[in-house]
C-alpha cells in the first residue's frame, strides 16, 4: 500500500534516520528459533559483536573501559547518556539504536533451508553497518537458539518503506561490503523522504482504509504491553498507544537523532483522546525470556490482536507508519 509522504503536524517526531535491512541466511545445521525470538537473537547479536570488537574481554562492563568512547560496541548495544547530554537527566541507559524483526512463530529450519530476518538501524548506528554484518556472520558460525544451530549469512539488503529490496549491501559469497558511510546515509535519507510505506507483508502493523484520515487498523503481532499511569493497560486505547509511541520516538530521537523534539505534547495527547477504539479483538499471551544479567528466565506477558480506530487520524499516521519499523 503506497502512502504519500506527509510529516504531519509534528515533523520533528518522525525525522529519525532509519535503515531497514533484510538478512538472508541459510541454515547449515537444523536450526530452531523460539516463538518471539527477539530476545534470543538480541543476546546472540550482543555476544557476537562484543567478541568481534572488544579489546578487554576480561571486563564485565564497558563503563570505565579506556576504549569505551572509541569502541563500536557501547553505542550500538549498550548506549549510555553522556554526562553533559541535554534532556537525559534520570537516564543512564538509552534505547538501543536497532530493532530486530524475527519469526513470530516457533521457527524450525532444516539443513540447507533459506530464511530471512530483519534489522532496522537507527541514527548513528547506520554507520556501524559493517560491524553489524560481521557480528551476524559470526552469530551464524557460533550458532543460535536451542542446540546452537548454525547458519551462513548470504546477503544483507537495504529495504525501502514498503519492505522491497533497494540494494544489496553485503554478499556472503564474496565476503564484500558494497557500501560506504555516505551511501548508507543516502539510503536512510531516501527511506525518510520516499514512499512512506509500511512493510508489505501479511503481518503489516498499520493498514488504512480508503478514508485513512477517519479509520485505521493496527495489528499487534508480538506480545505487547502498554503502560499508562504506572499500570499495564488491558486495552490499547488510542491515547495510551499514542503516549507510548510518542515516548518511544522522542527517546530514540533524543538518543540517536537530533535531540528532543520541540512539540506540544499536551495538544497531541488531547487530539489522541478524541480517537475511538471502535473494535478490539485480542488474546493474552504469556511467555518467558532468558536474562543473562539475572541468569534466569523472566516471565513476560502481553496481548496480541487487531484494533480498529476511528476519528481524526491524519495527524497520527506518519508516526504510526514509523512505529511499524521501530
Amino acid at each position: 500500500m503506497v502512502f504519500e509522504t506527509y510529516p504531519g503536524p509534528w515533523p520533528e517526531l518522525v525525522d529519525l534516520p532509519l535503515l531497514p535491512l533484510r538478512l538472508n541466511a541459510v541454515a547449515t545445521d537444523p536450526l530452531r528459533l523460539p516463538e518471539n525470538a527477539g530476545s534470543t537473537l538480541r543476546g546472540a547479536f550482543g555476544n557476537a559483536l562484543r567478541r568481534l570488537v572488544c579489546v578487554h574481554p576480561d571486563r564485565s562492563a564497558c563503563s570505565g573501559c579506556p576504549q569505551e568512547t572509541d569502541c563500536p560496541y557501547p553505542p550500538v548495544f549498550a548506549p549510555r547518556a553522556a554526562p553533559d547530554q541535554a534532556h537525559t537527566q534520570g537516564f543512564e541507559d538509552l534505547p538501543r539504536p536497532y530493532v530486530l524483526r524475527g519469526p513470530f512463530a516457533d521457527a524450525r529450519m532444516e539443513r540447507g533451508q533459506p530464511f530471512a530476518l530483519e534489522v532496522t538501524l537507527i541514527g548513528a548506528a547506520i554507520a556501524s553497518l559493517p560491524y553489524v554484518v560481521l557480528a551476524w556472520r559470526e552469530m551464524g558460525r557460533a550458532g543460535v537458539g536451542p542446540g546452537r544451530g548454525r547458519f551462513t549469512l548470504a546477503e544483507a539488503q537495504a529495504l525501502d518503506g514498503a519492505g522491497r529490496v533497494r540494494r544489496t549491501l553485503y554478499d556472503g559469497a564474496t565476503g564484500r561490503l558494497t557500501s560506504t558511510e555516505e551511501s548508507l546515509l543516502s539510503l536512510a535519507d531516501e527511506f525518510a523522504h520516499g514512499s512512506g510505506n509500511v512493510p508489505e507483508d501479511d503481518e503489516s502493523v498499520v493498514q488504512s482504509s480508503a478514508q485513512e484520515e477517519e479509520s485505521v487498523t493496527l495489528r499487534f503481532v508480538t506480545p505487547t504491553a502498554l503502560k499508562y499511569q504506572r499500570r499495564m493497560s488491558p486495552r490499547p486505547e488510542f491515547h495510551i498507544l499514542w503516549r507510548n509511541l510518542m515516548r518511544r520516538l522522542s527517546l530514540l530521537r533524543l538518543a540517536h537523532g537530533a535531540g528532543r523534539p520541540e512539540m506540544d505534547y499536551a495538544e497531541a495527547i488531547r487530539l489522541a483522546e478524541a480517537v475511538t477504539l471502535e473494535r478490539w479483538d485480542s488474546r493474552e499471551r504469556e511467555w518467558s525470556r532468558y536474562s543473562a544479567k539475572q541468569d534466569r528466565r523472566v516471565p513476560m506477558n502481553g496481548f496480541v490482536g487487531v484494533a480498529r480506530y476511528t476519528g481524526d487520524l491524519a495527524p497520527f499516521l506518519p508516526a504510526l507508519r514509523l512505529g511499524a519499523w521501530i
